[in-house]
């Protein structure tokens, strides 16, 4: 009875953690559809980057967890899906952007002050944080 206890406040404490748990992207980071294409929470539940849509891909947030993604969030949801020659940048100068093989960029995020960072949170949340982190 004692060891069923202890594994219920294991448990619980183990989802309080991974909860408030999050993965930092730095300045300079990136993924493709074809590579590495997304950034994972902790857990591995959520994800932020690539996703198959059509013939092309789009970037979204979506749960990583289970065999077929599901999407919760779509970036530029209005715009084609992408083909898979692109690069989804954290640049150095603090933007967050869709770069093509030729080196034109779309925008994913219209910031007024440039991104230092971005986390990737087991709650589902995506974050971009300026130099003083809000």
């Amino acid at each position: 009875m004692a060891s069923i206890l202890f594994f219920l406040l294991l448990s619980t404490n183990f989802l309080a953690t991974t909860q408030q748990g999050q993965f930092n992207i730095s300045l300079g980071s990136s993924i493709t559809p074809t590579g590495n294409s997304s950034w994972l929470s902790p857990s591995g539940l959520y994800g932020f980057g690539f996703y198959q849509k059509g013939n092309g891909f789009s970037v979204g947030i979506f749960i990583a967890g289970i065999p077929q993604k599901t999407v919760v969030w779509t970036a530029n949801r209005d715009n084609p899906p992408v083909q898979g020659n692109v690069t989804l940048l954290l640049t150095g100068g603090g933007r967050l952007v869709l770069q093509s093989a030729d080196g034109q960029e779309i925008s994913i995020v219209n910031s007024h002050e440039p991104v230092a960072k971005a986390s990737m949170f087991d709650s589902g949340n995506f974050i971009l944080y300026n130099s003083i982190g809000r």
